[in-house]
């Protein structure tokens, strides 16, 4: 029942955005790639648009969606798609290589979470959850019911959000039944680490046409899988990144195809991509725009960027772009962002090299890494793919900066788009160094088989790939082996929420009513936002950004956490605390490993005389607050 379910869930994802780019592009290897962003786009804006119409946004939503674009594809597809893909022994083992590296990664992950239905990791994770909770709860997901803060009247956590992403897992939860993090699991796993090797490869197709270069660009697409990207975001849980990042460089791909037509369903088609690409995370619009002058540039097809806005086209994009979004605009209210800056420069000069060549790999893999990287840049050099060597390059003076000088003008500049974080700069490497290191082993390859002096040709050939096996398989292994341990090591000591919290949220569940709240520690401490997402217990929420009605909910929760242990000389505390229902305090002896610190302590919980302690279960503690009766 549970794979029937999963199936389910899938499918309700891809299945509007898969129609949609049939019916714009009649290519079903276009649509199956644009699939995931349009149906991120479509439930984006038109949920938005529903909102407005009062139209619940639910599981019948989305039946309703998927059926008009089935009729529509029925009446103007017929016998117009292209079902061609070019099928050669080459691609059949990159598609196997992928296969056989993604199944042993799934079996790796499931080994050592022990489940696909364990919470994603850490800090962001929480927050995630706690949206898509909300627009299952609302019908809605527009930003002031998806970030709606609790208690009722505190407001919103943010003017804006992409919310593309927790839009269609909304969806897809609502009519599967699949749990919160059983679906974000599956997304971030499925659609970002699975798909990461597929969409580079896809990208490196599109910048080195020779076979050899496909397979060469699967073996470390595959490498990064099985080792660190994207697994670096999912430690803090950055599950719209993962996403977005994996599936942009495909994205990128398919627009370069894309932007030669001048018909409306093209315009319609890059459109609903680019604004699929902003609904799951704002900052890889940008990653795509530059890959996709990237590719230009190395084709040396720069010209169809400047034919594309001679003919005014982006006028068009931008156009239809501005009325998907309008509703997401208005409500933004002109001067809101995802996110404030956050500037954060790495410090340790390993590190920053080590993500910058490939995302801190380590002993034998970074120097393998490394001479690859740099051998592909000499041999681009030589010919038109110079535009990768000076985009690795600048990253690297940007990495030097961050090690030198930590704060300067031009480090803010580059870094803003990506909160101010070199570290997710850093991320962005991978679409560069993958088809330079792709090139270098083309070279090596090559030039060990065609080798002179070497007699038989199956001789030199066999050579070759020996070499190449030399050259990776160690490092492969070494990394594999460093992974493996790592996914253990989040699983076991950095996700707060284990069985015991979870069994307390539902203990709290079951003995408290729905107008009621939960208490906490300061927002992520100990993970206690995940009860709102797996047990729908509403805890105290206020966010991280501030205006003065969000600010004044904070200051007296900030008040009431150090008031514990003399709540009573606080009569304004203890009545604000009746007065909003809040029944529980719930306090988690595990922290999260961003915020590790708890503000208030078990031993000051214990001696409050407002509070007793109803449950204990280990590591999680379950308080009642004992309110005073009306007067």
């Amino acid at each position: 029942m549970q794979t029937i379910r999963v199936l389910v869930f899938v499918v309700s994802l891809l299945l509007p955005g898969f129609v949609a780019a049939l019916l714009l592009t009649k290519s079903v290897p276009k649509s199956l790639i644009l699939a995931l962003p349009i149906s991120s786009a479509l439930a984006y804006s038109l949920g938005n648009y529903s909102d407005l119409l009062g139209i619940p946004f639910s599981s019948q939503w989305l039946i309703g969606e998927c059926l008009l674009l089935c009729v529509g594809a029925i009446l103007i597809v017929r016998n117009q798609v292209t079902l061609r893909v070019d099928v050669n022994r080459m691609s059949i083992l990159v598609c196997l290589l992928i296969a056989v590296c993604s199944g042993k990664f799934l079996y790796d992950w499931h080994a050592a979470a022990g489940s696909f239905t364990q919470l994603l990791p850490n800090h962001d994770a929480m927050y995630h959850s706690y949206a898509i909770r909300n627009i299952l709860n609302s019908n809605s997901n527009t930003v002031a019911n998806a970030l709606k803060l609790f208690p009722e009247g505190a407001g919103t956590a943010a003017n804006f959000y992409p919310l593309g992403i927790h839009s269609i897992l909304a969806l897809g939860i609502s009519l599967s039944g699949i749990s919160i993090n059983l679906a974000m699991n599956i997304a971030t796993i499925g659609f970002g680490l699975c798909l990461f090797p597929v969409s580079m490869v896809l990208w490196v197709r599109c910048l080195q046409p020779k076979r050899h270069a496909l397979l060469m660009a699967a073996v470390p697409s595959v490498f990064l899988v099985a080792t660190v990207f994207p697994l670096s975001p999912l430690s803090w849980g950055g599950m719209p990144t993962i996403i977005a990042m994996s599936i942009a460089p495909a994205i990128a791909s398919v627009i370069v195809d894309l932007i030669s037509s001048r018909s409306m369903s093209t315009r319609l088609a890059i459109s609903l991509s680019l604004v699929g690409m902003f609904s799951i995370h704002a900052t890889e619009l940008i990653t795509v725009g530059v890959l996709i002058v990237v590719a230009c540039a190395s084709r040396g097809e720069l010209k169809w960027i400047g034919e594309w806005i001679r003919k005014k086209e982006p006028l068009w994009v931008a156009g239809i772009s501005v009325i998907l979004l309008m509703p997401i605009v208005a409500a933004a209210r002109g001067g809101a962002s995802e996110r404030s800056l956050d500037y954060q420069p790495v410090l340790d000069l390993t590190q920053t090299m080590g993500q910058y060549v490939l995302f801190a790999f380590s002993g034998f893999t970074l120097p393998v890494a490394t001479g690859l990287c740099v051998v592909g840049m000499i041999v681009a050099s030589r010919y038109q793919a110079t535009i990768l060597s000076w985009a690795v390059l600048l990253i690297g003076v940007l990495c030097g900066l961050a090690v030198r000088f930590p704060s300067n003008a031009l480090l803010n500049t580059f870094t803003k788009p990506w909160y101010g974080q070199v570290l997710r700069l850093d991320y962005n490497v991978v679409y560069f160094a993958i088809p330079l290191i792709s090139v270098g082993l083309v070279y090596i390859v090559e030039t060990i088989s065609t080798y002179k002096p070497i007699g038989l040709k199956p001789l030199r050939i066999a050579l070759a790939v020996l070499a190449a096996a030399v050259v990776l398989i160690p490092s492969i292994k070494q990394s594999a082996f460093a992974t493996e341990k790592l996914e253990e090591s989040w699983y076991n000591g950095l996700i707060p929420v284990n069985q015991n919290s979870v069994a307390a949220f539902a203990w709290m569940k079951n003995h408290m009513n729905e107008d009621e709240y939960v208490m906490t520690d300061a927002d992520g401490v100990d993970g206690s936002t995940w009860m709102y997402a797996l047990a729908n217990v509403r805890p105290l929420m206020y966010g991280a950004l501030t205006d003065d009605s969000r600010d004044q909910w904070r200051s007296l929760k900030i008040e009431i956490l150090y008031s514990i242990g003399k709540l009573s000389n606080y009569a304004k505390s203890t009545e604000w605390l009746r007065t909003h229902n809040v029944r529980y305090f719930y306090f988690d002896e595990r922290t999260n490993a961003i915020a590790p610190t708890h503000t208030v302590t078990l031993d000051a919980l214990r001696s409050e005389k407002n509070l007793r302690e109803v449950l204990h279960i280990q590591n999680a503690h379950v308080f009642e607050f004992i309110h005073a009766p009306e007067s």
